[in-house]
């Protein structure tokens, strides 16, 4: 990866971009209605769980007030420091996810259950997922999402609670892209097919 980067720093009139396919990314949040790994299998849903992108604040940033750093936040795509219309970010993401066939992998890596995600529960898991050991099975009724079965973080979609819990993430994730496009005149407005996912995804539950 280091090479790689070191190649496009010394390209002229370089862009922000790589040249070799990418077989999969990762979206890292902090999301405890989420198991420890989640495959989604839909390009445009996968972009949009990277628009959506929940995590919480930390100590390391620049926060200003008095600020629950156990509550959780969205950050599209993971940066604050973006300069540019949030769309733009979106049919990158969607395109390829959909054009390369990227695969698209949810690493919650805070707690499922009330039970801490550990890092050697993360990192096994990656393990499987690149040796191509890793088996999924479908995310309860949610057909564009599949999830990697781990002892300690069991599902279970006859739980009414848990089913809730989703449905007020999922919701979350919803009313965010709503107020982008109506927030700052319109200028991370983003594509009706977002919210129509998002609304589909809902109606699965």
């Amino acid at each position: 990866m280091v090479e790689q980067l070191n190649h496009v720093m010394s390209q002229k009139n370089r862009v922000d971009a790589l040249d070799e396919k990418l077989d999969a990314i990762f979206w890292i949040m902090k999301d405890d209605s989420l198991p420890p790994v989640v495959k989604v299998e839909d390009p445009i849903l996968a972009a949009v769980f990277g628009l959506t992108l929940a995590t919480k604040r930390s100590t390391a940033e620049n926060v200003v007030g008095d600020v629950d750093l156990s509550q959780l936040v969205i950050e599209p795509y993971a940066d604050p420091f973006r300069a540019y219309p949030l769309a733009e970010d979106y049919r990158n993401f969607r395109d390829l996810f959909n054009k390369n066939k990227t695969s698209c992998y949810i690493l919650n890596t805070d707690a499922f259950h009330g039970e801490d995600i550990t890092p050697q529960v993360t990192l096994s898991s990656i393990e499987e997922i690149i040796t191509g050991e890793a088996i999924f099975e479908q995310f309860g009724p949610i057909k564009e999402m599949s999830y990697l079965p781990i002892e300690g973080y069991e599902l279970d979609f006859n739980d009414e609670k848990y089913i809730k819990d989703i449905h007020v993430r999922l919701q979350s994730r919803l009313d965010f892209i709503l107020k982008e496009n109506n927030t700052n005149e319109g200028y991370d407005a983003l594509p009706e097919e977002t919210a129509e996912m998002m609304r589909h995804v809902i109606s699965e539950l």
